[in-house]
């Protein structure tokens, strides 16, 4: 878990990562919480989103990942932020 400085009480913190794709990261100071202050280093990464196993890239460049594999990444940054 992360620890901070905060004049609220939460269960936890809901981070969108929807517009993710693999590779990229949230990190401590892109999170803006009013009256929460993170201990943890600016730079911590808090939920990162890597490439499966048998992963393909469109032609685009863009990931084919379905809704089923980003559903179970969202469980996976909750429960790392618990």
């Amino acid at each position: 878990g992360f620890a901070a400085i905060t004049d609220v009480f939460v269960d936890f913190i809901t981070i969108d990562i929807t517009k993710l794709r693999i590779g990229q990261s949230v990190k401590v100071k892109e999170v803006n919480i009013p009256g929460v202050n993170f201990m943890e280093n600016e730079n911590q990464i808090i939920v990162a989103v890597k490439a499966k196993r048998g992963a393909k890239l469109d032609d685009d460049g863009d990931d084919e990942e379905t809704a089923e594999s980003a559903e179970a990444a969202a469980e996976g940054a909750e429960a790392a932020a618990e």
